[in-house]
């Protein structure tokens, strides 16, 4: 930040160590976003991969946080081509890793032109029971 003089030694843990991480946090109300991807999107397996992702990440995380999830929400489809969705959490590294996922890399056959990550807001709790891929 311009004019700031803080600084933070803390280190960042390993990007194995998310689910453990979220595990461990103390309750606190989860961060969520909306998303919209543009570009190559559709017809090329992006809304399976992005729920891959996210299955991926509950599965580690549940494996060690007692059947619990830490990712919820949704990827769709749009009637303009694009695919949009909301991701929740209440571990910003499982965020920060999901965002990555879905504006960065997508499916093998995908191509991202531009994406919008707005209404960034704090939730008492998951809005969703899950993460799930809409039609």
């Amino acid at each position: 930040m311009i004019g700031s003089t803080s600084t933070s030694t803390t280190p960042t843990p390993p990007a194995a160590s998310i689910a453990s991480a979220a595990a461990s946090a103390p309750p606190a109300a989860f961060s969520s976003f909306d998303f919209e991807v543009f570009g190559k999107v559709q017809g090329v397996y992006f809304r399976q991969h992005v729920t891959d992702k996210a299955d991926e990440i509950n599965d580690e995380s549940k494996a060690q946080n007692g059947g619990k999830g830490v990712l919820f929400g949704f990827v769709r489809n749009t009637a303009a081509g694009s695919v949009e969705g909301v991701a929740q959490s209440s571990s910003r590294q499982v965020l920060d890793e999901f965002e990555h996922f879905v504006t960065k890399v997508g499916s093998p056959a995908s191509r991202i032109d531009r994406f919008e990550v707005r209404n960034r807001r704090a939730v008492p709790r998951p809005e969703f029971e899950n993460f799930e891929r809409k039609y």
